[in-house]
């Protein structure tokens, strides 16, 4: 699963890279500096579907948005979700799922979601693994205004700061 992400990573950012799919853009500006990320749900969509092309297949399904249950009105729902089976000749006879919650960097949940969303609520179910995966989206031609409204703003807000405070979080002690 983690080289699947790291190939998916490479295909975003490679030359001629699919990344400028994940940036809605005013296409009237000359100097293409009006530029802002897109929604979360378009990140998880890209992210599902690059998975299914890489990974997908028989005994791999991936999801997105399935309702893990309907405890209360609106049920909850994962991101990205990834099921497969045990091949025949192994021991193992169940079922594997991998809840993959996408965040973007600006989300105000950024630096509790990960104990209070993926982790209370989806991996309480055996047999299920987690990936909390954040688009880092950081970009000289974002767009000032939308900068301000959507741009995490307490702390430093380099990649690096956000993958120490998160691992840190995932990692305590």
């Amino acid at each position: 699963m983690l080289a699947s992400l790291d190939r998916l990573q490479t295909v975003l950012q490679g030359s001629n890279g699919l990344v400028v799919n994940l940036w809605n853009r005013n296409l009237w500006t000359v100097d293409h500096t009006d530029w802002w990320p897109c929604w979360e749900e378009d990140f998880s969509d890209m992210i599902a579907a690059l998975l299914r092309q890489d990974i997908g297949g028989n005994r791999v399904v991936i999801n997105r948005e399935v309702q893990v249950d309907r405890s209360g009105f609106p049920g909850r729902r994962t991101d990205i979700q990834i099921q497969a089976t045990a091949p025949p000749t192994s021991s193992n006879d169940g079922t594997l799922t991998v809840v993959i919650e996408c965040k973007g960097c600006w989300h105000r949940d950024l630096s509790t979601a990960l104990a209070d969303q993926l982790v209370r609520d989806y991996l309480r179910t055996p047999g299920t693994a987690g990936i909390y995966l954040i688009g880092y989206f950081d970009c000289d031609r974002w767009n000032r205004e939308m900068r301000r409204k959507r741009h995490h703003t307490s702390g430093d807000h380099t990649i690096r700061d956000l993958q120490h405070g998160q691992d840190g979080r995932a990692h305590p002690g």
